[in-house]
């Protein structure tokens, strides 16, 4: 066995600590006891309720008896401020009842890592889950509370014998005292059995009521709109818990005054047993003085006197403890509607908030599903004017390319009049004259004819490819395939065919056009038109028009 020391001083070293001058269970003062169990300071008051749990559950130490080195290290790991911070981290009140929160999974657990921490080895309790720390565990009842309540009834009746055994001396030996003192015994072992059965029953229902309010606030936590019922489940399990723990702690009142009751019923039938012996005693002590055959009959007597008196102790027992028990039944029974009536009301409430979040949810759809088809047909509208917007922009590029072709077959008919007439006018200076300038005409023609044809070639492939980037984009922002049909099908003059898809919910905000900048150059010649180079060619069906141009024109000059 470890050897005392004294550890006073360190134990006042650590009630100095601001967090263990108050009781962790009551916040009262003073701090005289500690439970060694869970490293704690606790008041006189709650101590007796450690106490009563029995050692196995909390062991208590009065801080001026004397402490082992074991003990001390326990109470230096623990501490108020750390149970606290632990039981808080279970969603477990400090102000709730010692007889369930030194009971649950938690404080078990709390227990053993203690225990773990101070032999440094590995704690073999399983960490609990939010759930599991929150169930009771059944402890093991120690020998001695079971046999406490037993003993103090067995002993006050042996007492009471013994005290009938002093005076009478052979009294006790007669059958009929025995008897009596094995039914005292019988009945005080039915009532102490009947007490602890009605106790245990009492703590399971309690148990079922609160795991059916549990169960309750599961399925209303997990029907539909959970998050906006959260705070009523958390509100109504707040009540189903109150009910409960005011539940529990009406049972416990009624077990407390039944065993008060008892206790008052045992010392009510010793103060009677009592009585009769001092009142046998007399009679034989009457009986011995006159003779010795009396003094039996003063024996039977008291004998009389005593079984009355045991009688009247044991009539008033019963008494008690049927008052007792009928107390217990009623406080259970009141405890019991009270966690039915907190778990209907949570239930209701759970209900009405689910009926509410769900009306919320279709509302909710029913609005979603609006502004979707809202947000639909304005993104067909808007498909629909941007199409008018890429059709009317095709149609005025393609515009654009007819005038600059009609601009370079005009160009091109100018400067050959020009030609002609310098021609013409040389061909009146002389024959010579004439034979060049006609030679001269009709390269510069052929090279400005095969020029135009170039350029006219060049603004073809520009326009077919700018269109077919048109196209492409169109294509890729509409996801549309562009179809071509032939210009005779066709309303539009450009031949391309842009359907809508009704189904398309989604267009680009903006489509850019791109065309690529040509320069036009006349061949062989300074003559630069401005409007030559602003303008796109871009038909190649022009091509032969130009040339026939030509040749009527060479036809004209060589006659």
């Amino acid at each position: 066995m470890e050897q005392s020391f004294d550890f006073l001083p360190a134990l006042q070293s650590l009630l100095e600590k601001e967090e263990n001058s108050q009781c962790v269970d009551c916040k009262g003062q003073p701090v005289e006891f500690v439970s060694v169990t869970y490293g704690i300071f606790i008041c006189k008051s709650c101590a007796d309720k450690h106490v009563g749990l029995g050692g196995n559950v909390s062991q208590v130490k009065a801080l001026n008896e004397e402490w082992t080195k074991e003990e001390v290290e326990i109470v230096n790991a623990g501490g108020n401020s750390k149970f606290i911070v632990f039981l808080n981290g279970y969603n477990i009140p400090t102000y709730s009842e010692i007889e369930y929160k030194y009971t649950t999974e938690a404080a078990n657990y709390y227990k053993a890592s203690l225990r773990s921490i101070i032999a440094q080895e590995i704690c073999e309790v399983k960490t609990p889950t939010m759930e599991e720390a929150l169930k009771v565990v059944e402890f093991p009842e120690p020998e001695s509370e079971n046999q406490s309540f037993s003993v103090i009834i067995k002993t006050k009746i042996s007492d009471s014998i013994e005290t009938g055994k002093n005076f009478l001396g052979k009294v006790t030996e007669n059958e009929k005292i025995k008897g009596i003192n094995e039914k005292a015994h019988v009945i005080f072992n039915k009532v102490t059995e009947e007490i602890k059965t009605n106790t245990d029953k009492g703590k399971m229902h309690i148990e079922k009521a609160v795991e059916y309010g549990r169960e309750s606030l599961e399925w209303g936590t997990s029907y539909l709109n959970k998050d906006k019922i959260l705070s009523t489940v958390e509100s109504s399990k707040e009540t189903i818990r109150k009910s409960a723990e005011k539940g529990k702690e009406t049972f416990w009142q009624g077990v407390e005054y039944g065993r008060e009751s008892l206790e008052h019923g045992i010392s009510a039938s010793k103060d009677q047993i009592l009585k009769g012996v001092e009142a046998g005693k007399d009679t034989i002590y009457l009986g011995t003085a006159k003779s010795k055959e009396k003094l039996w009959q003063g024996v039977e007597a008291g004998k009389d006197v005593v079984t009355q008196g045991v009688s009247k102790g044991k009539e008033k027992i019963i008494q008690t403890v049927e008052a007792g028990k009928e107390t217990i039944l009623q406080n259970a029974n009141k405890g019991k509607d009270t966690i039915f009536k907190g778990v209907e009301t949570g239930k209701d409430t759970i209900v009405q908030s689910a009926t509410k979040g769900k009306e919320k949810l279709f509302q909710g759809v029913e609005a979603g599903k609006k502004r979707i088809e809202e947000g639909l047909q304005q993104s067909k509208s808007k498909l629909s004017e941007g199409y008018g917007q890429i059709t009317t922009g095709v149609d005025q590029i393609k515009s654009t390319l007819y005038e600059n072709v009609e601009s370079g077959k005009d160009f091109i008919n100018t400067e050959a009049l020009k030609i002609k007439e310098t021609v013409v006018t040389t061909v009146k200076t002389g024959k010579e004259s004439l034979e060049s300038g006609i030679q001269k005409s009709y390269e510069r023609i052929e090279s400005c004819a095969n020029e135009g044809k170039d350029l006219s070639a060049k603004s073809s492939n520009a326009a077919s490819g700018f269109f077919n980037k048109i196209v492409d984009k169109v294509s890729s922002y509409t996801l549309i395939p562009p179809c071509f049909r032939e210009r005779s099908d066709h309303k539009s003059e450009g031949g391309i065919d842009l359907k809508i898809d009704e189904g398309l919910i989604e267009t680009p905000n903006t489509i850019e056009y791109e065309m690529q900048d040509f320069e036009v150059k006349s061949p062989k010649t300074e003559v630069k038109s401005q409007e030559f180079e602003e303008n796109k060619i871009s038909e190649e069906e022009k091509i032969s028009e130009e040339e026939k141009s030509n040749q009527s024109e060479d036809t004209s000059l060589g006659n």
